[in-house]
């Protein structure tokens, strides 16, 4: 856990509170454009502190944050049967969806899932022991289903 002004996130218990100076200061476009969620937090009430933005009840970690937002600027990462259902859960609370922009992060990860985690079982078991700290937003994406 990076803190303050030393770095990108601040996390606080049970929900997540993500510095949005570091990953929207001065050119908020490409994370805002692709995520639903986060444009109606940086649009809504008056008052809202915009430079740190609180995401109650995010699955997965800082990290998978981390890996929604590098998509939005076209920075690499390594999406592995580890992360992705993390990442898949992170992208549905942020609503990276088709409905926003074509070729959006869910539908990404939807392809790397059939066509790479679901292709063998050594995967499958990873990305599904991993998904048990995602309930119930795994099991609400169906994530637990298809791997099982």
């Amino acid at each position: 856990m990076v803190e303050g002004k030393d770095g990108p996130f601040d996390q606080q218990s049970a929900s997540s509170s993500f510095n949005m100076d570091f990953w929207c200061g001065g050119w908020q476009f490409p994370l805002l454009s692709k995520s639903e969620c986060l444009n109606k937090i940086m649009k809504g009430e008056k008052g809202i502190n915009k430079d740190e933005v609180v995401l109650p009840d995010f699955p997965g970690s800082v990290e998978s944050f981390e890996m929604c937002a590098k998509f939005c600027y076209g920075i690499t990462f390594t999406l592995n049967a580890y992360n992705v259902g993390a990442v898949r859960c992170g992208a549905e609370y942020l609503e990276m969806s088709e409905a926003i922009e074509k070729g959006n992060l869910i539908f990404k990860l939807e392809v790397f899932l059939n066509s790479s985690i679901l292709r063998g079982w050594k995967d499958c078991i990873i990305c599904l022991q991993n998904s048990k700290s995602l309930v119930p937003w795994a099991e609400d994406l169906k994530v637990s289903l298809r791997i099982g």
